[in-house]
């Protein structure tokens, strides 16, 4: 018997969703055509928030983007694709989105073929004291600044974060964005319990990248640095620019 032919040009469906709990933005990319649902606090549901994009691997149309301003309390489903439930079925697990996203999770569940992968989430937005955010002017010499009102509000907190492991990776954040992006930069700290998560945004597309910098060199260890000291790291774009940010744990580690 011979083997199956092996498809030379593999595919695959992929849905990325990026959600900012502080104005509750969510960036969704799409490829393929997965189920996707969007519930709204007062009931109210969009089946197709954005169209289908071609499969990864693909020919096609760009993939479908979107943005939307989500209030608090929305309800996100994803699934695999696959053959789905009849829109009334999906609709009513959905429906009364003041229930626990478990119980409403369990009803998409039951309504779907046992090999797709089910995601619900709900949104919530941060509450000011989770939240400090500055303008930071484009000059070298705002770098400072930057780690002044980090330590100030670290105090205020009363946050566990290492100060100094904390203003380290602000200061490289900052530096990079003054040195290799553009104006407008804001600088941004969320407080999620025990972790702290610096968010540096400007107006550069620039991917920036590690790089080890040789010993004679005088810079270029920014995001290596903040690589090493950070729990995790990464880079968003959006059509304004780019947010470098890095999650530092505030268990003393």
């Amino acid at each position: 018997m011979s083997a199956a032919p092996v498809d030379p040009h593999p595919t695959a469906g992929c849905t990325i969703a990026v959600h900012d709990p502080v104005d509750g933005r969510l960036d969704i990319a799409r490829a393929g055509s997965s189920l996707l649902v969007v519930v709204h606090p007062d009931g109210s549901a969009d089946t197709r928030p954005l169209d289908d994009g071609p499969l990864l691997g693909g020919e096609g149309p760009p993939f479908a983007c979107e943005t939307l301003f989500l209030p608090e309390g929305s309800t996100l489903c994803l699934a695999s694709a696959g053959e789905g439930p009849r829109t009334e079925e999906l609709m009513a697990a959905l429906a009364h989105p003041e229930r626990d996203p478990e119980a409403m999770a369990d009803d998409v569940e039951r309504l779907l073929a046992p090999d797709r992968v089910l995601l619900l989430a709900r949104t919530r937005h941060l509450p000011p004291g989770e939240l400090a955010e500055w303008e930071v002017p484009f000059d070298l010499s705002a770098v400072a600044t930057a780690r002044a009102h980090v330590e100030d509000r670290l105090r205020s907190w009363k946050h566990p974060a290492d100060p100094f492991t904390v203003t380290l990776v602000v200061s490289e954040l900052v530096t990079n964005a003054l040195r290799y992006g553009a104006a407008p930069v804001t600088l941004r700290l969320i407080a999620e319990g025990p972790s702290l998560t610096c968010e540096v945004t400007d107006a550069g597309q620039a991917a920036p990248h590690l790089r080890h910098a040789k010993a004679v060199d005088e810079g270029g260890r920014g995001l290596l640095i903040c690589a090493s000291l950070a729990d995790n790291w990464g880079v968003r774009y959006t059509d304004e620019g780019k947010t470098v940010w890095a999650e530092v744990s505030g268990d003393g580690a």
